[in-house]
């Protein structure tokens, strides 16, 4: 009997049931993880892109501004508007 294989007398120090129960909470700590994970990014994603909302409306204030089509003053009221 070697002490390296968790058996003392003859009774090992965990049974059949604890390593279900071990690998039961290793199994939701990592769906938990993976939960908290994709809530993040996607917490982090929506934030950027203003709540969720595509910010297809300032690409294209930017780009008719650098067209020329707007003035600076009309593309920072029109930043000031889609940023509120």
């Amino acid at each position: 009997m070697c002490y390296w294989e968790n058996e003392v007398f003859g009774y090992s120090y965990m049974n059949g049931f604890d390593y279900e129960l071990l690998s039961f909470i290793f199994v939701v700590g990592v769906i938990a993880i993976l939960v908290g994970v994709i809530l993040l990014m996607k917490y982090r994603y929506s934030f950027f892109t203003r709540n969720g909302k595509s910010n297809e409306a300032i690409e294209i204030v930017k780009l008719r501004y650098a067209r020329g089509e707007i003035d600076l003053q009309e593309y920072e009221k029109l930043m000031n508007e889609l940023v509120k």
